[in-house]
């Protein structure tokens, strides 16, 4: 552990790491570690050195085509323009396909147990514990991490390799500069919400290979206090914006890129039940509101299988569905049986459709006649954009 400190006090002490043209965020992130060293502990610092390990792999290889797991067999269907990616070595592939979903999962642990062990921290007097935690929050919030499309494209191949059946379709052809004036960006508005939105993440990634500057929406819980996202998706050139009005429309108003938002949100969570297609839109009119006052077109975006990755159970449904409207999602699921955070392996896989923009009229203050006329168009939209492609001729599209 000494060893670690001196040698971190070293690193420290680099005049590249030092000089006076770093900016103040990276400034106040160096003074940060440089005062919460000596309360590290061997867990921290086995993680980072993990986490810079995993990197290194990846930098070292020249990663050019598809990764196929090799544990089960697996198909990785994508569109013409996506680059393909040079295979991990076979005899790892199993593995390094569950370190990506580790990675995936160990996110949406975090964003629950963060509170919890601040609590803890404060009440045990854990300050050692706790400077560690606000140095580590810190990183995430206050230092915007590179781009590196090398750790993007392995990690979102990894992924996908989980499923049977992989595929992103785009019905219309995309250009990063608008073909119209009657919009400048789109909203890509996901559905169904199913328990973690895997599609959403890997359609952000999909758009970033494709040329298109994209941000998530998401929680303001898991965009302020889940440093490991933030650090993730600035690696994957994805932005993260809170759902918050004040950070939707903010976002929105700068204008230089296009957002996913999934529009059901928690009301939409606690309806997933697989063998079911369920979206909550009726009284989702906000994204419409939003869309006619910003200029932004609306994108419909349907993935089939997003609710048969886990077995849910109808308990407790109305008791649910009034926490839901208090932004307290409270969801009874099981996954793969070895693991059931994991999702279950289905035979259909996941299909991802991204269909035609609709475009509606740009008005600073829409009246409620041009909302619900804008609305209903964007849902008749949705659901022929879900008919075209729905192969289960017995399911439907529920609309509640």
């Amino acid at each position: 552990m000494q060893k670690f400190r001196i040698l971190s006090s070293k690193i420290l002490s680099n005049p590249h790491l030092t000089s006076t043209q770093s900016t103040p965020h990276a400034r106040v992130f160096r003074k940060a570690v440089s005062t919460g060293l000596q309360g590290f502990s061997a867990p921290v610092v086995g993680t980072a050195g993990a986490f810079c390990l995993f990197k290194s792999i990846l930098i070292s290889r020249n990663l050019t085509s598809p990764i196929l797991c090799e544990s089960s067999k697996c198909e990785i269907v994508q569109d013409d323009d996506v680059p393909d990616l040079s295979p991990i070595p076979t005899n790892s592939r199993s593995a390094f396909v569950y370190l990506c979903w580790s990675l995936f999962i160990g996110v949406w642990v975090s964003a629950f147990l963060a509170p919890i062990f601040v609590g803890i921290c404060l009440i045990k007097g854990w300050w050692d514990s706790l400077l560690t935690f606000m140095i580590i929050w810190l990183a995430g919030g206050l230092v915007n991490f590179p781009y590196t499309p090398k750790f993007a494209d392995v990690v979102a191949s990894g992924i996908e390799s989980w499923f049977s059946k992989f595929k992103i379709h785009h019905e219309h052809a995309f250009s990063p500069v608008p073909s119209t004036t009657d919009s400048k960006r789109t909203i890509y508005c996901y559905h169904p919400h199913g328990l973690f939105s895997i599609g959403a993440g890997l359609l952000a990634a999909n758009l970033v290979r494709r040329g298109e500057k994209v941000a998530i929406v998401t929680s303001s819980h898991m965009r302020w206090f889940n440093p490991i996202l933030k650090l993730l998706l600035d690696m994957a050139g994805i932005d993260i914006v809170g759902a918050s009005p004040k950070e939707v429309r903010a976002a929105m108003a700068k204008g230089d890129r296009s957002l996913i938002l999934v529009i059901g949100g928690y009301e939409e969570a606690v309806l997933t039940k697989d063998g079911t297609d369920n979206i909550y839109i009726n009284n989702r009119l906000g994204f419409v509101k939003y869309a006619m006052r910003y200029n932004y077109s609306l994108t419909p975006v349907y993935a089939f299988g997003e609710n048969d990755l886990y077995q849910c159970w109808d308990v407790g449904k109305s008791l649910r569905n009034f926490l839901a409207r208090w932004k307290i999602p409270v969801v009874f699921f099981r996954g793969n049986p070895w693991f059931p955070l994991l999702p279950i392996r289905t035979e259909e896989g996941m299909k991802i459709v991204v269909g035609e923009p609709v475009h509606v009229t740009h008005t600073n203050e829409p009246s409620a006649g041009q909302l619900t006329a804008s609305h209903k168009h964007y849902v008749d939209q949705l659901v022929k954009l879900y008919n075209r492609n729905n192969e289960h001729k017995n399911r439907h599209l529920e609309i509640h």
